[in-house]
């Protein structure tokens, strides 16, 4: 059963078993700050453990809770809240904590859309020029959570591909693909983070180089117009 209608819930589809609840109607916006949405995910998720509690539970967090800029947000306290519930609550399930996701379609506002917009647009746009980003491609979600899923009743993964991606790497890919220069200020801000990957999310990506696995998201992903 699929609870959720976005990019991750279109591509667990495949997924749509009679075994598994796979809880894919979160908020999705990092900044997001009102309450209501908050409390929102919460109660359909609780809705979800007590009508479901026959089903192995999968769903969907965030890498950002490793951020130490962003431990106090909104966003990812309401996330590590609805882990702990899952994990109190549910005998099986997994959860995935996954980075910046890059698919067909999904909310404008990821960094990867957002870019892509500016750029392919000629929009001004702020650039941090300490930042760093992980990267993951929406299908690459599914194809290793087909990986795992056989082998654990209980887990918790960050899934992402292993490498912090500066945001000039990102826009200098984009520029490329466009054919054009980004319009942007540079601003001597941003951090990055570290992320303990597991063995499993490092076998799964160790054939791919970090370039070649941001050209591959530019060539899929880009919108051409």
């Amino acid at each position: 059963m699929i609870i959720g209608r976005g990019l991750i819930a279109s591509i667990f589809a495949q997924y749509d078993e009679d075994d598994l609840l796979i809880f894919a109607s979160g908020v999705s916006n990092s900044l997001e700050v009102r309450a209501a949405e908050f409390e929102r995910e919460k109660s359909l998720l609780i809705n979800s453990l007590n009508s479901y509690s026959d089903k192995k539970i999968i769903y969907f967090s965030t890498c950002s809770i490793c951020d130490p800029s962003k431990q106090e947000s909104p966003y990812v306290l309401h996330k590590l809240a609805m882990e702990k519930l899952i994990d109190g609550h549910a005998e099986r399930s997994i959860i995935l904590r996954i980075g910046n996701v890059v698919g067909h379609g999904g909310n404008p506002n990821t960094l990867f859309n957002f870019l892509s917009n500016c750029i392919r647009n000629d929009l001004h746009f702020t650039l941090h020029s300490k930042a760093g980003r992980i990267l993951i491609d929406a299908a690459h979600i599914a194809s290793f959570f087909d990986e795992v899923n056989s082998q654990n009743s209980k887990a918790l993964i960050s899934v992402s591909y292993p490498y912090q991606f500066s945001l000039f790497e990102i826009v200098n890919a984009l520029e490329q693909f466009y054919g054009k220069k980004a319009n942007f200020t540079s601003k001597e801000e941003g951090d990055r983070y570290d992320i303990e990957f597991s063995d499993e999310v490092i076998s799964y990506f160790k054939d791919i180089s970090p370039a070649d696995y941001l050209q591959g998201l530019v060539q899929r992903y880009a919108p051409a117009h």
